[in-house]
């Protein structure tokens, strides 16, 4: 869904969903969460957003799936080297 404000025309869902994927891909790169907690960091973020976005949660969560899904394979070998795993 397309939102008008004073920075112009965007897909707020797509921009929201690829922030959020992005935040938890790099905290497993970091070591900041673990592939043991990943499913637990998936959930909560989007319980998250079922809860802030009530009628345009679904758009959400194709965004955020694709780009999970597109970035995790990077974000497991970062784990790997900065945790040693």
């Amino acid at each position: 869904m397309l939102t008008t404000d004073f920075t112009g025309t965007y897909d707020y869902e797509q921009d929201e969903a690829v922030n959020a994927a992005n935040y938890i891909l790099e905290s497993l790169h970091d070591g900041y969460i673990s592939p043991g907690t990943l499913p637990e960091a998936l959930l909560k973020e989007r319980q998250h957003w079922k809860k802030h976005l009530p009628d345009t949660f679904e758009d959400f969560d194709n965004h955020f799936n694709a780009r999970i899904n597109a970035g995790l394979p990077a974000a497991v070998a970062g784990y790997k080297l900065t945790t040693g795993e």
